[in-house]
C-alpha cells in the first residue's frame, strides 16, 4: 500500500511538472519568431504535399527525411484544421511528455524523489527542449522515442516490454534513421549483460526490422533501390568531408553549397545523387586520411561545445544560458561514472550510445544541434547523481540509533 501511494504522489508529481513544461512551452511558440526557419520549410513542404498529393515530397526529393514527423503533423492538420501555429503547440506538447519520461528514467536509475523531481524539473524549464518543441523539424518527435526506448530498455530482464522496444525503436527509425546501427549493439547487451533471453531480445530486433521494410518498399517501388534510411546521407557526409570545411561545421557556413557540389553531373536520379555524394565523400577520407582525422577532432569539439558554434547564438545572451543550462549537466554526467558505478548494467548502455552518436557526427557533420537526443539520458543520468549523493550525506549523517534500527 505504502509503494502504491508513493508510486501515485510521484506520478502526480511529474504530471505537475509536464503542465509546467507545457506552459513555458506554449508561451514560447507565440513569443518565438513566427517565419519558417532553419530545415522547416522543407518538412512543411513535405506536411503540404501529404495533405494536397498524398504523397511524401520536399519539392525535390522523395525520401531526403524520414516520413514519420511529416506524417503525423499532416493528419494532425487534416482532423484539427490546425496550421504552423497549432503543430508547433503540438510539438509544445509531446515535449511536455518527454519529461514524464526523463523523471522516470532517473528514478530508474536511483529511486528517489529527488532524482524524480529534478530530472522533471529541469527537463521542464531546460532552454533547449524549450527552443526545438517550437520548431517544425524531427527532434521533438526522436527525442520523445529515444527517452521511452531507453526507459523500457533500462528495466531489466524480468520488466523490459518486448513490443513496446519493437515500436518504439522502429517509430523512431521512422523519424530518424540514427539508431538502425545502434540496434545490433542494444541485442548484444540485453543478452550477454542483461540477460535477456536471446529469443526475446532476436524478436525485439525482428520487430523494429519489420517496422522499417516497409519504408524501404516504398523507396524500392518509387525511387528503384530499396532504401531504409534516407537520401540525405549522402549531402550529410559529403558537407562534412571536403575540401573547402576547415571548420567541422557545415561547409554553407563557409563557402556555400556550390563549391562542393560544382562538379555534380547533372540530371542524376535521387538515388544516384545520393550515391555520388557519399562516394566523393569517402574518396576524399581516403586521400585525405590526416585531415579527416583533424576534422573529426574538431567536429567532436563542436558536438560537445557548451555553447552554439553558430555566428548568431555563440555570443552574449545565448553563450550564458547554454553554458548555465548545459555545463552543470556535462559535468553531473561524467561524475555519473563514477558514483552511478554499481548501476553500470544499466548506465553502461547509455554511455555507448553516446560513444556511437558521437562517432556518427564526428564522421558527417559536427553541431549542438544534433547532440540534443543525448540530453534527456544527460539529464537523467545528472539528476540520479545528485540524488545518489543525497542518499549518501543523508546516510553519512544519520544518528547511530536510526542507522541500527533503534536499538541503542
Amino acid at each position: 500500500m505504502k509503494n502504491f501511494v508513493s508510486s501515485v504522489k510521484n506520478t502526480h508529481l511529474l504530471i505537475s511538472l509536464c503542465l509546467l513544461g507545457f506552459l513555458i512551452r506554449f508561451t514560447y511558440v507565440f513569443v518565438s519568431p513566427s517565419v519558417l526557419r532553419f530545415d522547416e520549410p522543407r518538412y512543411w513542404a513535405e506536411i503540404t504535399n501529404l495533405l494536397e498529393n498524398w504523397t511524401f515530397f520536399d519539392g525535390t526529393k522523395y525520401a531526403h527525411d524520414m516520413p514519420l514527423t511529416a506524417f503525423i503533423l499532416a493528419v494532425f492538420i487534416k482532423f484539427s484544421g490546425a496550421g504552423v501555429i497549432g503543430c508547433k503547440i503540438l510539438l509544445a506538447s509531446v515535449s511536455s511528455f518527454n519529461i514524464y519520461l526523463i523523471g522516470r528514467i532517473s528514478f530508474l536509475l536511483v529511486p528517489s524523489r529527488v532524482s524524480l523531481f529534478l530530472a522533471g524539473f529541469i527537463s521542464a524549464v531546460y532552454p533547449f527542449f524549450i527552443y526545438y518543441s517550437s520548431l517544425l523539424l524531427s527532434e521533438t518527435f526522436f527525442l520523445l522515442l529515444v527517452s521511452a526506448y531507453f526507459l523500457q530498455l533500462l528495466k531489466g530482464k524480468e520488466q523490459v516490454g518486448g513490443w513496446k522496444m519493437s515500436f518504439l525503436s522502429g517509430f523512431s527509425h521512422l523519424v530518424r534513421p540514427t539508431l538502425m546501427y545502434f540496434m545490433p549493439v542494444v541485442w548484444f547487451w540485453q543478452v550477454f549483460v542483461m540477460k535477456v533471453s536471446w529469443k526475446k531480445a532476436t524478436l525485439i530486433l525482428m520487430g523494429f526490422i519489420i517496422i522499417m521494410i516497409p519504408w524501404g518498399v516504398r523507396n524500392k517501388i518509387l525511387l528503384g533501390d530499396f532504401v531504409v534510411g534516407s537520401t540525405g546521407l549522402g549531402m550529410v557526409l559529403l558537407d562534412g568531408n571536403n575540401t573547402w570545411n576547415s571548420s567541422g561545421g557545415t561547409t554553407s557556413e563557409l563557402v556555400g553549397y556550390k563549391k562542393f557540389l560544382e562538379d555534380m553531373p547533372e540530371g542524376m536520379g535521387e538515388i544516384q545523387t545520393n550515391n555520388w555524394q557519399k562516394k566523393k565523400a569517402i574518396d576524399f577520407i581516403k586521400k585525405h586520411p590526416h585531415n579527416f582525422v583533424k576534422l573529426c577532432w574538431k567536429k567532436f569539439l563542436r558536438f560537445w561545445h557548451l555553447w552554439p558554434n553558430f555566428h548568431w547564438f555563440n555570443q552574449g545572451i545565448y553563450k550564458w544560458i547554454s553554458l548555465l543550462s548545459f555545463g552543470p549537466i556535462l559535468l553531473l554526467s561524467i561524475a555519473s561514472l563514477w558514483f552511478l558505478r554499481h548501476e553500470w548494467r544499466k548506465t553502461g548502455v547509455i554511455w555507448i550510445f553516446f560513444s556511437y552518436y558521437t562517432c556518427v557526427h564526428i564522421i558527417t557533420v559536427g553541431s549542438i544541434r544534433y547532440r540534443l537526443p543525448l540530453e534527456p539520458l544527460m539529464i537523467a543520468l545528472s539528476c540520479a547523481t545528485i540524488a545518489k549523493l543525497t542518499k549518501f550525506h543523508s546516510e553519512k549523517n544519520k544518528p547511530l540509533s536510526s542507522a541500527l534500527g533503534g536499538s541503542c
